[in-house]
């Protein structure tokens, strides 16, 4: 049996009402003897990303508020395990400069972006620095990725664990769905001028997109007829417009990671999912349904959905079992929830 007197602190990015992570909680309370703590975001904090320059400061503040609030309940020696990367980085500085002696676990880090402000490349070297910490990826080359872009080798500090499926949603049986339309959703790294340009290629057949508004007019200037587009609906909305899709489709802008909660959704639905192939998603999909994953051309796209369109009941059938059944043997909640757990060991080690 582990040591467990170090109180585990979970902190998520969503309120408790609607937390889809409640599996990490459940799984880690056994794991930690039930010494572990969940912190919740406030309700207003999903809404204040769309709301411009405020939005964008109040969802600082919130957060900055959270991760104090948490750090100041901790003790030296407490785990601090944080669901979103930005929450890492304010509890991470917090610890670094009043309260040392906590573990801190940031899931989460996507792909290195030398975009990003020079502040949080900071925050991600010290990160990355720090022995009391440990850091969660959701693709094994993104280690090897973020090696280069700190330019330290720290593997030690890195730990692989997939996006897994939430166990509030069942897999749904496989049917046959109806060609009424493909789908396409999402907030970040999508190619809204890929899928307006497969539109118009493909007059036939209808298109569904559920975007920022913002950001979907940045890279459309002309909506094909055939293209309807969503923005700002709720969550309950959008899943339905996916599950009612013959195919999901999620072309992305850059090499980075991103789409995995869709493509786990639409296994879910038995629905098939085509996505750019990076090294984020390339995981999600067995050897024989390589297909489904896109290089970044219009004839490639364009050609693939022919070629679904085109096949026959049985095969899509069978081609959408095989999907969701590796879905669900392989990325499970009580799967990932032994990794994390091994993060935060690693992290008073």
């Amino acid at each position: 049996m582990e040591n467990t007197d170090q109180v585990l602190f979970v902190i998520f990015d969503c309120p408790q009402n609607v937390n889809d992570k409640s599996w990490l909680y459940d799984h880690l309370t056994l794991l930690h003897q039930g010494r572990v703590v969940p912190v919740y975001a406030p309700c207003v904090l999903s809404m204040l990303y769309r709301q411009g320059i405020r939005g964008f400061l109040l969802y600082r503040w919130y957060l900055f508020r959270q991760a104090l609030t948490t750090i100041c309940k901790s003790s030296r020696g407490d785990i601090l395990l944080c669901w979103g990367e930005m929450t890492g980085y304010l509890v991470w500085l917090m610890k670094r400069l009043f309260f040392h002696g906590r573990k801190v676990v940031v899931m989460n880090w996507l792909s290195p972006d030398e975009k990003a402000l020079a502040l949080y490349h900071c925050f991600q070297r010290g990160i990355a620095r720090d022995p009391d910490c440990q850091i969660i990826v959701n693709a094994q080359e993104s280690v090897s990725e973020w090696c280069r872009f700190l330019k330290m080798d720290r593997r030690d500090r890195f730990h692989c664990v997939p996006d897994v499926y939430d166990v509030n949603i069942p897999f749904k049986g496989v049917v046959l769905k109806e060609k009424k339309y493909f789908f396409s959703g999402g907030i970040t790294n999508r190619d809204w001028s890929m899928i307006s340009r497969l539109a118009a290629e493909m007059p036939q057949m209808k298109f569904v997109c559920v975007a920022l508004e913002k950001d979907f007019r940045s890279k459309v200037k002309t909506v094909p007829s055939n293209l309807q587009v969503y923005y700002d609906i709720p969550m309950d909305e959008y899943y339905r417009l996916l599950s009612e899709a013959f195919a999901v489709l999620l072309p992305l802008v850059e090499q980075k990671v991103s789409g995995l909660i869709n493509i786990i959704r639409s296994a879910q639905e038995g629905i098939p999912c085509l996505i750019t192939r990076t090294i984020g998603t390339k995981q999600y999909y067995p050897q024989d349904l390589q297909d489904l994953l896109m290089c970044e051309t219009l004839p490639e796209w364009k050609d693939s959905l022919d070629v679904l369109l085109s096949m026959d009941d049985a095969a899509y059938m069978e081609m959408s079992h095989r999907f969701q059944s590796y879905i669900r043997d392989h990325f499970s909640p009580s799967a990932a929830t032994q990794q994390i757990y091994q993060a935060c060991l690693s992290a008073i080690q």
